[in-house]
């Protein structure tokens, strides 16, 4: 056993390796070079984490009020991956100056992909071959590669692969399921809301045993002391409750084609995953739900709807606890506006406070996450159970070469780095001159998301500005 878990490790990290250096490349994965963090949500890493570096230790510990002064801000809003950002600060004068985390937090996040599938699969499969192969269409998945272009620290996508992980196993389950939420709380609070359901549905059932209630309410008392303490020192309160709450909800939406429709916009581009499939329209907002399976994916979300009907299924779990699983994110993901293509199928109105909490999602087209990887673990498990062992082998590699086909339009986006290209617009001599005569930069009028911020990624924190409300 030892020796099987030494090479499932070594050849999902040269798995990862490879794939991260396709994806990066030479230039952009080096912890040195900061300058490919410069395209929409990731133009404020590089400035909020040197903002957070250069300054002195605070409480919260996640404080972090240089970045956006005389209105508050944390490491938590500034999306820089606390957990990372804590653990390098700590190492601050051992860094290089332009020294970034982000492509280890890649390269971390594209190998713990791999691995958790990996266990997955061959805890059902018992097949270490087999796994392997199952475990690259994982590292392979377009909403994983989309969001490392988009926003690395939701990107992290092995912690819903934990979690479904954790349920698997034969052991008390309350303290990984604690670890697991308290981990996502320091990457990404939008992990964290996936995780908590998925905790939530596996620990109804004790609501159902009289023993057990007590047990419930103790758990869940426990588990909200220790989740608001950890998001208070991350600086989660360091705005006011109702800006936390963003609007968004029914508008970052899944569209009921996203499992079929290879179209993302992406950095402001319109890029195709297929190169089979057509592009299909949908809302604007609707790229939140981005979800295209590829044709493999297609075949296993077949054989995860054959699997309510046959006695030889793939589940990772019960029919019932799949089907409910399936219920409640989808129902959250879809909203109550449901669209088909740009085709609004049905609409009802939210009370207010029902909104109102819904806003703490947002961006609900993220919740298919969990049935997206749940159609991925059914069918490669399907095919195992179908088939023979060698059978089985064929079958799956030749449809990872079918699904690396399809999706290579998508994978040459990303390229070498392609996604993140940025040209710098800042040409003028005084950007230079600045930072040699001025501590502060104020902006005279704040807009939120405005081009003047758009203008200088990197800038502000770069040049060692000690304040600034550009954020």
């Amino acid at each position: 056993m030892k020796n099987n878990n030494i090479k499932s490790l070594s050849f999902l990290l040269i798995i990862s390796l490879a794939f991260f250096f396709f994806f990066l490349g030479p230039n952009f994965s080096n912890p040195t070079n900061s300058n490919w963090l410069r395209t929409l949500d990731l133009i404020s890493y590089q400035d909020a984490w040197n903002f957070f570096k250069n300054d002195e230790w605070r409480f919260p510990i996640g404080k972090l009020p240089n970045y956006g002064i005389d209105i508050g801000n944390s490491i938590v809003y500034a999306d820089i991956i606390p957990l990372f950002a804590i653990i390098f600060k700590t190492f601050k004068n051992f860094l290089f100056e332009n020294f970034q985390y982000y492509s280890l937090w890649i390269l971390l996040s594209i190998f713990l992909q791999g691995y958790l599938s990996f266990l997955i699969i061959q805890k059902f499969t018992k097949n270490f071959s087999y796994s392997l192969i199952g475990s690259i269409f994982f590292i392979l998945s377009p909403v994983f590669i989309n969001r490392l272009g988009i926003h690395i620290a939701l990107a992290s996508h092995w912690l819903i692969l934990l979690a479904l992980y954790i349920e698997t196993l034969s052991v008390n389950k309350n303290y990984l399921r604690l670890l697991n939420i308290i981990l996502s709380i320091t990457i990404h609070f939008s992990l964290t809301i996936i995780i908590t359901i998925i905790h939530y549905i596996f620990k109804l059932n004790e609501l159902m045993i009289k023993e057990k209630r007590i047990r419930f309410f103790i758990d869940s008392i426990f588990l909200l002391l220790i989740s608001f303490t950890s998001m208070y020192l991350l600086g989660y309160f360091e705005i006011p409750p109702y800006d936390g709450l963003g609007g968004g909800y029914g508008y970052f939406a899944f569209n009921l084609n996203s499992f079929f429709n290879p179209l993302n916009t992406i950095n402001d581009l319109n890029n195709s995953w297929s190169i089979l499939l057509p592009a299909l329209e949908f809302p604007r907002g609707h790229y939140e739900g981005f979800a295209y399976l590829g044709l493999s994916g297609i075949l296993f979300f077949l054989f995860f709807l054959l699997s309510f009907f046959v006695k030889k299924n793939g589940f990772i779990f019960y029919k019932k606890k799949i089907f409910f699983i399936s219920l409640v994110f989808l129902t959250l993901a879809t909203t109550h506006q449901i669209y088909f293509s740009e085709n609004l199928l049905i609409s009802f109105s939210l009370n207010d406070y029902v909104y109102g909490l819904l806003g703490i999602i947002r961006a609900s087209g993220r919740m298919i996450w969990p049935i997206y990887y749940l159609i991925f673990f059914t069918g490669i498990i399907f095919i195992f159970k179908n088939f023979t062992q060698t059978k089985s082998i064929v079958i799956l590699a030749f449809l990872l070469l079918i699904q690396i086909f399809d999706l290579s339009p998508g994978f040459s986006n990303f390229y070498n780095g392609k996604i993140y290209q940025y040209n710098n617009t800042l040409k003028d001599e005084i950007w230079s001159i600045l930072p040699n005569h001025y501590e502060n930069v104020r902006v005279l009028e704040r807009k939120n998301n405005s081009e003047l911020y758009k203008m200088m990624p990197d800038y502000l924190g770069r040049n060692n500005f000690k304040r600034t409300d550009i954020f």
